[in-house]
């Protein structure tokens, strides 16, 4: 969908941050493997990109903190992109 669209179907917006103004979701317990499954990660979003974006919030430094979607995030690193699509979200 393109932005007009998600608009109208009242969907956040998608947008393009790049992966080195992303910081890690502090003390989460969820630890990314470089495994199979990440090899397999990786292919998949070398040839079709990201399906699900990933869920960040603003940080009050101009950053963003990574609420969901480790995997593909550190998917989107190996695979040598220098952003991620992602939506975001205020929330405390």
């Amino acid at each position: 969908m393109n932005d007009a669209e998600r608009k109208e179907n009242k969907l956040p917006r998608i947008y393009d941050i790049p992966l080195s103004e992303i910081d890690d979701f502090p003390d989460h317990p969820f630890k990314v493997k470089l495994d199979e499954d990440m090899d397999q990660l990786v292919q998949s979003i070398k040839e079709r990109g990201i399906i699900t974006p990933v869920t960040l919030r603003p940080k009050e430094d101009g950053r963003y903190e990574i609420v969901s979607g480790h995997r593909r995030r550190k998917a989107c690193e190996l695979a040598g992109f220098d952003t991620v699509k992602a939506e975001v979200r205020e929330m405390t």
